[in-house]
């Protein structure tokens, strides 16, 4: 009948859960210090923390994911879903800590680009670059991926963290009037 149709078909869809499952044991076995239980951020930070050669940070440490070899903080995030109007948390979900993103001395962002399609890098660099266009107060702060993709061409090169291997393509930049108006202090009529 219909609706036992309708059951199996909607049951199939948990089989993907399983697959997932699978691939987290997989990764886990590879990666033994990630839990994978938020899957793309784990993937993410240790794809980062082997491609910048980081050392990763203990396991619920506030603000920061790794450290440099001479000891700088990073902070790494993933998007995976882009629009121009999403911002990204910069402080964990469940964080209670005023400001603590300011422990990690740079932020590394990866994502989806929405014009290619492919993994790419949308911000590497300081986070005094962002302290402007940051939201949100100081426990659950934010910053819109546009602010991001428009203020990393800016940051210098020596300022980037070195990627050691895989390196990724940098997003497209998006720029609107009102950001041309902002970084040109062009001024507003």
């Amino acid at each position: 009948s219909q609706l036992w149709s309708e059951t199996i078909i909607n049951e199939k869809i948990f089989d993907a859960l399983y697959d997932i499952e699978n691939i987290k044991s997989k990764l886990r076995s590879n990666y033994p210090d990630f839990t994978f239980v938020s899957e793309k951020g784990d993937i993410s930070e240790a794809f980062c923390i082997e491609s910048y050669d980081l050392t990763k940070a203990p396991t619920g440490k506030s603000g920061f994911d790794a450290t440099t070899k001479d000891g700088k903080t990073v902070s790494i995030k993933f998007l995976w879903e882009i629009n121009k109007y999403r911002a990204i948390a910069l402080s964990g979900g469940s964080n209670r800590k005023e400001y603590a993103y300011k422990d990690a001395d740079l932020l590394l962002v990866l994502g989806r680009d929405e014009y290619t399609g492919k993994i790419s890098t949308i911000f590497n660099g300081p986070l005094e670059f962002l302290e402007p266009y940051i939201k949100g107060g100081p426990v659950h702060p934010r910053i819109e991926v546009r602010n991001l993709k428009k203020i990393y061409p800016f940051v210098p090169k020596e300022q980037r963290l070195k990627v050691i291997k895989y390196p990724l393509p940098d997003a497209t930049p998006i720029y609107y009037p009102k950001d041309l108006n902002q970084l040109f202090d062009i001024p507003s009529k």
